[in-house]
């Protein structure tokens, strides 16, 4: 099932249109007979269904012509690869996607999609190395892939297992040091019919090894409005993510970060935490404020400890790695 969202917010008119144009990326046409429709609608309907449907990696451009009086639009796609490659490449992609698909379905959307996005967290590599890394190729078959790629892979893996996702475009900061921000794309996903924004990207970047971070994980468009700016309105994300509230890592305190994070190390196993300070800690102050709760409550329970700490003050997120 492909989840074609973005042929939802095309008019009634334009819908015939589009189908044909997807149609016929898919069969590789050269040329793809649209039918009537009005030329201001070209360059949309185009851009949704390379949104709607990935699986076109091999197209990045086209030409429109109209054909006499009957104002018939012929769209001629340009193809970035030779045909033989592409049935090659793409038979490989579904291939992989099936490896994916096969290794995080699970009882409940809930549970899938929490073990797609640690999947793709724990088992891919940003990587903007090439044109492939650019694409779900790079993505699928190679494991090494940038923003588009994964939000590409993320919602061709959900219309395999039949959950609702789309992809967003936009842009998006890296940090809170009042950088600019740069293209982006992320995606937002259907659980149990509430929408949620999902970066796995971002989640990916701040992840090491088996340690996976869930800073952007089923998040809200208010929790992510402070680093991610949509270049349109889509579906609205209002319920806040759970997560943290429903792992006991939410600390509305100093106290309260200082329990938890002695209730969770042990002596001689190395612990990796995250922890939710945002109700205590703003963007400016959170490397203040936490210092010593993380001292106090590893030293409740290690005589000596080392620790790995990182600051995620967008989101107020603490992550500690602690040997």
């Amino acid at each position: 099932m492909v989840y074609c969202f973005y042929r939802s917010l095309l008019p009634e008119n334009c819908r015939e249109a589009y189908d044909k144009l997807r149609r016929g990326l898919l069969d590789l046409d050269t040329e793809i007979d649209m039918g009537r429709v009005d030329s201001g609608m070209l360059n949309t309907i185009m851009n949704y269904v390379i949104n709607d449907e990935p699986i076109v990696y091999y197209c990045d451009s086209f030409s429109f012509t109209q054909k006499g009086l009957t104002k018939i639009t012929i769209a001629q796609p340009h193809y970035t690869l030779p045909f033989d490659q592409i049935r090659q490449y793409t038979k490989a992609i579904r291939t992989g996607l099936k490896g994916i698909v096969g290794n995080v379905r699970a009882a409940t959307e809930a549970e899938t999609v929490a073990k797609l996005h640690d999947f793709i967290c724990k088992k891919f590599t940003y990587v903007n190395a090439d044109f492939y890394s650019h694409g779900i190729y790079g993505a699928i078959c190679r494991r090494k892939a940038v923003c588009d790629g994964i939000a590409e892979t993320f919602k061709l893996a959900c219309d395999e297992l039949g959950i609702a996702s789309i992809i967003v475009k936009g842009e998006a900061f890296s940090s809170a040091d009042g950088s600019k921000p740069g293209p982006h794309a992320w995606n937002k996903v259907c659980i149990n019919g509430v929408w949620y924004n999902m970066d796995a990207t971002y989640d990916l970047s701040l992840s090491k090894g088996e340690f996976v971070r869930h800073d952007y994980y089923l998040v809200s468009d208010d929790e992510i409005a402070f680093s991610h700016k949509p270049n349109q309105a889509t579906v609205a994300c209002r319920k806040k993510c759970a997560y943290y509230s429903s792992h006991s890592l939410v600390a509305r305190s100093p106290g309260e970060m200082e329990d938890i994070i002695a209730a969770r190390v042990k002596p001689g196993i190395g612990t990796d935490i995250e922890i939710d300070v945002s109700a205590f800690c703003g963007v400016d102050d959170i490397k203040e404020k936490t210092q010593e709760p993380i001292s106090r409550g590893l030293s409740r329970k290690l005589k000596g400890w080392s620790v790995e700490m990182s600051y995620n003050s967008m989101r107020g997120i603490v992550a500690l790695r602690v040997k």
